[in-house]
């Protein structure tokens, strides 16, 4: 599947109205959902919230241009890509896929560092080697994908996950 570079406001829009979970029968919605990366081999840029169980869980809506992630995150948080502020929705975090904050990543938006959960699906399940924290609190990085055995806790950002590189399955916001 080729994947366009371009990006429009109809798809950004769209892309939006998916990750808030808003149903669209359209046209334009079925584009919306092509135009997502489906975890090819392509690098991955992408934007996901917090979920209050596995079962509410969305997967995140990702590309393979940063800055169509980076408008998406303007958009959901009307504020600067990275960071959180007060009120509304913040970015939390960002995950990348390699150490040292290189490779795909996925931006964490939400409303509180205060014990929110992302449960990692699709190409981001075990596949995570570096947390940007941007909660003043802790993000503990679970190996169950019920937030429960092996974990580390990260407090502000972390180069390499150590012994939890690559085994992510849950992660928890306000540890």
């Amino acid at each position: 599947m080729k994947f366009t570079r371009l990006f429009h406001p109809l798809r950004l829009m769209m892309a939006i109205a998916l990750l808030l979970g808003i149903t669209a029968t359209s046209v334009s919605g079925q584009q919306a959902q092509a135009d997502a990366v489906d975890g090819g081999a392509e690098e991955e840029y992408c934007v996901a919230t917090l979920a209050t169980s596995a079962e509410t869980q969305r997967e995140p809506v990702c590309f393979v241009d940063e800055a169509a992630a980076d408008a998406l995150v303007s958009q959901m948080t009307e504020a600067p890509v990275r960071g959180a502020r007060s009120g509304g929705n913040n970015v939390l975090a960002r995950h990348y896929k390699s150490t040292s904050f290189t490779g795909g990543t996925v931006a964490i938006v939400g409303t509180t560092c205060s014990g929110g959960v992302w449960y990692t699906t699709g190409s981001w399940n075990n596949n995570i080697e570096s947390t940007l924290n941007y909660c003043n609190t802790g993000i503990s990085h679970y190996d169950g994908s019920n937030c429960s055995g092996s974990t580390t806790t990260i407090f502000y950002s972390a180069t390499t996950l150590s012994t939890m590189n690559n085994r992510t399955s849950c992660v928890r916001y306000g540890s």
